[in-house]
């Protein structure tokens, strides 16, 4: 037994163990693209409200979006993010 799955099973010890957090991510497969329609992986906010844009389209845009918008989420990793076989249970 490692040392980490020793204080991992120790009440005490468990605290001390870190975890690798899952990412949690504010866009799924219903936030589609405001252009095409494919799913998002960016929101972008405007004064006026927000816009959601795949990776190609966020790409095509990008200079003059970043002259206008206030913030991004940019949830490209899970593009190339190892998937697991729970996900596709």
């Amino acid at each position: 037994m490692s040392r980490e799955e020793a204080m991992a099973n120790h009440p005490a010890g468990s605290a001390l163990v870190e975890k690798e957090e899952e990412p949690t991510y504010l866009l799924d497969a219903r936030d589609r693209c405001d252009t095409c329609q494919a799913q998002a992986y960016f929101r972008c906010f405007f004064d006026g409200g927000t816009l959601d844009f795949c990776w190609h389209h966020y790409n095509l845009y990008e200079d003059t979006l970043k002259d206008v918008m206030l913030d991004v989420i940019d949830e490209s990793e899970k593009l190339h993010a190892p998937r697991k076989v729970e996900d596709h249970a």
